[in-house]
């Protein structure tokens, strides 16, 4: 069991590096800005790969940009069969990653407590 998790993890770690190359020669989507893939899960039977994104200085939303991803995971598909060395590639399907401004939310808001907090302690 072991095996077929380090299994997994290498081939997400393979589409994460290949993606990342393949984007930018293989999309011509302009107004989609710079994409940085941040994670790939697979599951277990290697069927499916949900791939997360982020996307910076995009004249797109992020589900713009999600939509753009995932009308060409197709040919992205197609072109990752070419290179890695598996029976079958999975199935593409692209999420924008909303975990980093989940955090920077979060980083927000303690920062304005402990201002809130050293402001409430110097005042008394």
């Amino acid at each position: 069991m072991a095996k077929e998790y380090s299994r997994a993890r290498r081939v997400e770690e393979q589409i994460k590096r290949e993606l990342a190359v393949m984007l930018s020669a293989e999309v011509d989507a302009p107004g989609l800005g710079l994409v940085t893939f941040t994670a790939v899960t697979l599951t277990s039977d290697l069927s499916l790969a949900k791939i997360y994104f982020t996307q910076l200085g995009s004249q797109l939303t992020e589900k713009e940009g999600e939509k753009i991803l995932n009308e060409v995971s197709p040919h992205l598909r197609h072109c990752l069969s070419k290179i890695m060395t598996l029976r079958s590639v999975p199935r593409l399907i692209f999420y924008y990653d909303v975990s980093i401004e989940r955090a920077n939310k979060m980083e927000a808001l303690l920062d304005e407590v402990s201002q809130e907090d050293s402001a409430s302690n110097n005042s008394g």
